[in-house]
């Protein structure tokens, strides 16, 4: 929900997801699949709000979010949802986009959505205001991230070491890419912060699949106990209603 990067490589998709927060933030529950009222999904749940910052669906939706619009805003609290529970909405969805466009969001904090299925990508963000929809292509790696916990100077930043590294071709898997994450010495603004022991990266999460693949596979890596989970979601029906 802080950091994300999308890493496509010809027929397969990767997007790899850390979460900064507070360390005294109770921990999330594991991914597992929950049966919703439209689709199968699995997310990782935040058991003090409910929702979730990501997962995937058994129509072929990955769903990403991140803390924030374009830039860092005041938080005014208190606010009407959790900003996950939209998350863990449109991941029941079987056209997450159309759903999003129809959402009432006043009262909602500041987020970005990143939404991917097979041969499409949009970037949804909500500034406290509007809505704003940007399709993205879907050849070309990106980095994104959250405006509340980085400026203007650190996205830069962080986004000329990902170049960097994808110049170098490196093999994409997950050992590289948290190598490539730990390679950057600054507990600030590098990619696994610290800052003061009371805001860290706590986890880390791989979601993988083939395009018009059979499933969708998840790794969830919590970085405070250093235990690993892994879950797939079958692809059960590929031909989703896609309205823009």
């Amino acid at each position: 929900m802080c950091t994300v990067l999308y890493l496509p490589q010809g027929n397969k998709t990767m997007f790899v997801s850390l979460r900064d927060e507070q360390v005294n933030r109770p921990k999330a529950k594991n991914p597992i699949i929950y049966i919703g009222e439209n689709c199968k999904y699995i997310a990782p749940i935040d058991t003090l709000a409910g929702g979730s910052w990501l997962g995937c669906n058994s129509i072929g939706y990955t769903i990403i979010l991140l803390n924030g619009g374009f830039k860092k805003h005041v938080h005014t609290p208190p606010y009407t949802k959790s900003r996950g529970l939209i998350v863990t909405a449109l991941l029941d969805s079987i056209t997450p986009v159309v759903d999003w466009q129809l959402l009432d969001l006043s009262g909602i904090e500041p987020c970005t959505i990143i939404i991917h299925h097979n041969n499409y990508m949009f970037q949804l963000t909500w500034d406290g205001k509007s809505k704003h929809k940007k399709k993205l292509p879907i050849t070309t790696a990106s980095i994104w991230s959250s405006a509340t916990l980085y400026d203007s100077e650190a996205v830069a930043i962080r986004a000329l070491y990902f170049n960097r590294w994808l110049e170098t071709k490196p093999s994409i898997d997950e050992s590289s890419i948290m190598e490539f994450f730990c390679s950057v010495n600054d507990a600030t603004n590098g990619f696994i912060v610290n800052r003061h022991n009371t805001l860290k990266t706590i986890s880390a999460t791989f979601i993988a699949r083939d395009t018009y693949g059979e499933q969708i596979e998840m790794s969830y890596n919590d970085l405070q106990t250093s235990l690993h989970s892994a879950t797939a979601i079958a692809i059960e029906n590929t031909m989703s209603m896609c309205s823009f």
